[in-house]
């Protein structure tokens, strides 16, 4: 309230700075003899307008400092009471710890990812979705049995949240010479999350029943059961750069693209761009000793 008042003042005065009254009032204080030198009195006129328009400038400048020092300190705010929850539940960031039996190794861009194998089963968790959290939302983060491991803070930002970095798994099969992907995407559960939520924006069901029916919508069994699906085998590239799986391959019969190939130690690489609902560019080595879910170079 005190801020809008005192923008209310500036605003006031600044409206009485445009008023020909004030330009009146200081030409009397000239005297007669000097009303009558035309050129004074132009300069007095250019004065009295310049003299304005620089007060009328800074008016402006300062008024738009207390907005933006009134959003700035709204900010800090914030940042205050997050950096003392912060140091209050001793959060570290960017330090998760792998599951029990994983490998832990830095991806690129300085992501954490995990990687274990089961005899032909290469399982890898890497970078998944992130999501900003206020310390309400956090409260609830922090006593979840995986955090620091599938889900861990990256950073602070001005408006009092932190970015909380979960983690995706992958689960791969090599066999016969070639690759396979499990693929867990059920679309009819998708589809009717997307009819929950577009309801939900249109304002048609409340928070506490969009809520409701998303955890429903999680728990029903729409049939679908994950399956692993050829990504890649030997030799696929030998005549084109593009390849169609048959449905006994791919039960999804997608198509997969060479990107490039390039050799490292005395073992090939092949980054690859599989057409698929998710993000499906991958890099593996031919002998499939290294698969990397992340992208480090385009």
């Amino acid at each position: 309230m005190q801020l809008l008042n005192h923008k209310k003042r500036i605003a006031l005065d600044t409206y009485r700075m445009q008023q020909p009254l004030r330009i009146d009032k200081e030409r009397e204080n000239f005297n007669d003899r000097t009303l009558k030198n035309k050129p004074m009195v132009k300069a007095a006129r250019r004065y009295t307008r310049e003299t304005l328009q620089a007060i009328m400038k800074k008016l402006i400048i300062y008024t738009f400092l207390v907005i933006c020092s009134t959003f700035s300190f709204g900010q800090s705010s914030e940042k205050v009471k997050l950096q003392e929850w912060i140091k209050t539940n001793n959060i570290v960031f960017n330090s998760p710890s792998s599951p029990e039996g994983f490998e832990h190794f830095i991806n690129c861009n300085d992501m954490h990812a995990y990687r274990k194998t089961i005899g032909d089963t290469i399982i890898i968790y890497s970078r998944g979705s992130s999501v900003a959290e206020n310390i309400k939302t956090l409260k609830k983060t922090i006593k979840k049995e995986n955090f620091n491991v599938l889900c861990y803070p990256t950073r602070t930002q001005n408006n009092g949240t932190i970015i909380i970095q979960y983690m995706r798994k992958w689960t791969f099969l090599k066999k016969n010479e070639a690759l396979y992907l499990l693929d867990d995407y059920d679309k009819r559960k998708d589809d009717e999350f997307g009819k929950i939520l577009t309801a939900w924006i249109d304002k048609k069901i409340t928070d506490s029943e969009f809520q409701k029916q998303v955890k429903e919508n999680e728990n029903k069994d729409f049939g679908f059961v994950p399956q692993f699906k050829m990504i890649y085998f030997k030799g696929i590239f030998d005549n084109s750069n593009v390849y169609k799986f048959k449905k006994n391959q791919n039960f999804k019969e997608e198509k997969v693209t060479l990107l490039r190939t390039w050799n490292h130690r005395n073992k090939k690489y092949y980054k690859i761009n599989l057409k698929t609902w998710t993000a499906g560019k991958y890099v593996i080595s031919e002998d499939f000793e290294f698969i990397n879910t992340e992208i480090c170079e385009e």
